[in-house]
């Protein structure tokens, strides 16, 4: 974690390579669930010509793959290398053949002009370094009439208390790259709105969601951390030595005790899913 980045794409796909291998597989796996919400508000049809931006581990391209049918066509693309190696894993145990996965960067993308049917991209956009130029793209590579589905995290904090500790760890760290752009960008109905319509996109459509998802120990709670982007703070602290590390362990592991009721340790998630034409 000492290397020295050329820029914030770099830094961000290192974290999500060393987080590859378990993304999504641990906790109450909001992510999967999130991923196929998507799809199905998005009213996909058989045969259609699909492009998944940003598909992680497939969150959003599996349950693509069961609408579309044989005659339709999916493709995943992503920053990550190591993303694009572990879903081509469960690609060939499934054994699909109407999906493909590219390593290819958002902001650029290698398709010619009017090539899907349907773009999505989901919980991502925080991400992109140049997001209007990735959301141009998007708009860019659908056919005319083409539609657009993404999600993302509405501006809200539920877990106040553990990202005031991290700040407070990470006070006179210098961090590399802000992992997440401010969500005020992205995280209501106004600005989703804004920003499809400055790209192009029309007939747009917001859709609020809320759920409460439960960890069943601390235990899970820290290997779900560990197994998503969120893991670049956690390196980053410790980094700083294991004694500040086990301090800021044991600071955030007694919050969690605090927070925990019957079922569990709760999250509470707010998603927005965005929808526009071509």
């Amino acid at each position: 974690m000492n290397k020295v980045y050329k820029n914030r794409d770099e830094f961000l796909c290192s974290v999500f390579d060393r987080a590859a291998s378990a993304f999504g597989s641990k906790g109450p796996k909001y992510f999967q669930y999130f991923g196929k919400r998507l799809v199905e508000l998005s009213n996909l049809q058989p045969k259609m010509k699909v492009l998944d931006v940003a598909t992680g581990r497939g969150a959003s391209l599996f349950p693509v793959v069961e609408i579309i049918g044989q005659l339709g066509f999916v493709t995943g693309i992503d920053f990550s290398k190591e993303m694009i190696v572990e879903t081509k894993k469960e690609i060939r145990y499934e054994g699909y053949n109407n999906v493909q996965l590219l390593q290819m960067d958002a902001e650029s993308l290698e398709f010619d002009d009017n090539s899907f049917d349907y773009v999505l991209c989901g919980l991502s956009i925080q991400f992109f370094t140049k997001y209007t130029d990735a959301l141009r793209e998007m708009n860019r590579v659908l056919k005319p009439n083409g539609r657009l589905g993404l999600s993302t995290w509405k501006r809200k904090d539920t877990t106040p208390f553990f990202m005031n500790i991290v700040a407070k760890y990470l006070r006179d760290v210098c961090v590399p790259y802000n992992m997440n752009k401010e969500r005020g960008e992205f995280g209501t109905d106004e600005s989703l709105r804004k920003m499809l319509s400055d790209v192009g996109f029309r007939k747009i459509q917001v859709i609020e969601e809320h759920k409460t998802f439960y960890y069943k120990n601390e235990d899970e709670w820290w290997q779900e951390q560990w197994s998503h982007a969120g893991r670049a703070a956690f390196e980053l602290i410790k980094n700083l030595g294991d004694e500040v590390y086990n301090q800021f362990k044991e600071e955030v592991s007694k919050k969690l005790v605090e927070n925990t009721d019957s079922k569990g340790i709760p999250f509470e998630a707010s998603i927005l899913y965005a929808f526009g034409d071509k």
